[in-house]
């Protein structure tokens, strides 16, 4: 098994303990991820804090060349990548041709990638909100500190590089817990592009939630500036609850109860595969996947049809297999 360690100020580092993160395609375990405890997660806290003021005070120019940087790395390891992606989260590698390059975990990459590109070109200068000739009123951007991103299993690395990136190049710094099903390809990210930035800027710790609820531990710690988190409500509601001890920003991004409405002019062929496609991509684990369907009565029954047409051309097979999708 490969070995995967955590990153705190720079620096890959072991946990005390580990646990194993099971393939979903086989049910067994294929590799282990640190466990950490609190003082692992006081540590990160830490190297984030002490990083933050060089940090901010660094031009945004030489911040988005870390990340310029990093994304030449990235793009070096795009295969290692994509293929742990499928092992931990089970979802079909794609990439294998120009047309599947926007398929399963060559999908992920290449959003992840795009999504970087985008939130680093983004410009912080103030905002002329109103003016006047005796008053000019303006919205600043101002970084705020270390703050603590809290991601899915469903995107691991999209969900991270969601968070982190704006974060970073806007003067942040951060410290990052991924789901414990799939800590493993953003350990194995952030371990790649470690050296395009200055030590205690990007922190990562991972935990097996059922013995340590290290996320829990992270958002309430009075160093935290912020928390982001992306996964469900009940968790999303005790985010909320810890955050408002002492007041920290939130941005909370939890699941969704989304409905398809499919009108009677429409091309029903066309409108089922597409439902069908909202509900079951990534097998439905995605917040805004369609939950439900209102189909206008006069094609119902053809809907239905098409629906199962649809499914029945599905076939579940291993992640890595070149036909799965």
């Amino acid at each position: 098994m490969a070995d995967y360690k955590m990153l705190i100020n720079g620096e890959l580092v072991d946990a005390k303990e580990t646990f194993d993160v099971i393939n979903p395609a086989t049910g067994k375990a294929f590799a282990k991820a640190p466990h950490c405890d609190a003082a692992d997660v006081d540590a990160a806290v830490a190297a984030a804090v002490a990083a933050y003021p060089s940090w901010r005070d660094t031009p945004i120019e030489e911040r988005r060349a870390c990340w310029e940087k990093a994304l030449g790395v990235l793009a070096e390891h795009k295969n290692a990548i994509t293929e742990l992606l499928c092992k931990e989260q089970g979802k079909p590698k794609g990439g294998e041709t120009p047309e599947r390059e926007f398929v399963g975990a060559s999908l992920e990459f290449n959003r992840s990638v795009g999504r970087i590109k985008k939130v680093i070109a983004i410009n912080p200068e103030p905002l002329i909100h109103m003016e006047g000739p005796d008053a000019q009123v303006e919205v600043c951007w101002r970084p705020l500190g270390a703050v603590a991103g809290i991601m899915p299993w469903n995107f691991p690395i999209l969900c991270m590089f969601q968070k982190v990136a704006p974060a970073v190049v806007l003067g942040n710094t951060f410290v990052g817990k991924p789901s414990p099903f799939t800590p493993l390809s953003t350990l194995a990210v952030v371990a790649l592009i470690k050296d395009c930035f200055p030590k205690g800027v990007l922190n990562m710790i991972t935990a097996d939630d059922s013995k340590f609820r290290a996320g829990a531990h992270l958002t309430a710690h009075p160093d935290i500036r912020k928390v982001s988190f992306t996964g469900s409500v009940p968790t999303g509601k005790a985010i909320m609850k810890a955050c408002s001890d002492d007041v920290k920003r939130m941005t909370l991004e939890m699941g969704g109860n989304d409905a398809a409405i499919v009108r009677g002019d429409v091309d029903v062929k066309k409108a089922a595969a597409g439902v069908f496609g909202g509900a079951f991509a990534n097998t439905g684990q995605v917040c805004v996947a369609v939950k439900r369907a209102y189909v206008h009565s006069s094609i119902y029954d053809e809907f239905v049809k098409e629906l199962v047409k649809n499914a029945e051309g599905r076939c579940p097979c291993a992640p890595l297999a070149a036909s799965s999708a």
